[in-house]
């Protein structure tokens, strides 16, 4: 997953979103719910990485001068 911002999980999850309000307004199509869905947990994935690596001081939010990865 590496290490991402809490943004980008964001945008996902709106991009899935996005999706899901195209599957309701528009033609159903099956293909739009597995997008919409795809894109969803994709993001949800990316923010949950996010939030446990600030949480923890790991990664992208490491700590400045923190030797100890888990403190």
């Amino acid at each position: 997953m590496g290490t991402p911002y809490r943004w980008v999980g964001v945008a996902w999850i709106a991009l899935g979103f996005c999706w899901f309000a195209l599957a309701l307004t528009e033609k159903p199509a099956a293909y739009r719910w597995i997008l919409g869905s795809f894109w969803t947990v994709f993001g949800l994935a990316m923010l949950l990485t996010a939030l446990f690596d600030r949480r923890h001081g790991r990664g992208r939010y490491e700590r400045p001068g923190s030797s100890d990865p888990h403190p």
